[in-house]
């Protein structure tokens, strides 16, 4: 099993790291024999998070998960598995913003929007 991961580490020196990203991962799951399989994406909180902070000698940049979000589903446009979609926080403008990404995803590929072009 491998993840893809959302963020890049920055060394400036010993004592000063970076890392930004939204944090957010992605990874196939399958049963022992291969057959059975699905996607999970994890989005770390809220889908729009953002926030920074410094601990000792690292400083954090956490961005939205949604370009990582819509990249992961396009990779995932041809694929035949499940897709599982993990997130916090996920109500009001939020959970609209989520629906609306999710049905123009799936409407990508729909017989029906097939049927219409």
């Amino acid at each position: 099993m491998s993840l893809d991961m959302d963020y890049r580490r920055h060394v400036k020196s010993a004592f000063d790291i970076a890392y930004d990203g939204s944090f957010a991962y992605s990874t196939r799951i399958c049963s022992v024999t291969g057959l059975n399989c699905a996607q999970v994406i994890q989005l770390n909180n809220a889908v729009d998070y953002e926030t920074t902070f410094s601990s000792f000698l690292v400083d954090w940049k956490v961005n939205s998960a949604m370009d990582f979000l819509k990249t992961e589903l396009k990779l995932l446009r041809d694929v035949d598995i499940p897709v599982l979609i993990n997130m916090h926080q996920c109500e009001g403008t939020r959970l609209e913003k989520l629906r609306e990404l999710i049905s123009e995803w799936y409407g990508d590929f729909s017989p029906q929007s097939e049927e219409n072009h």
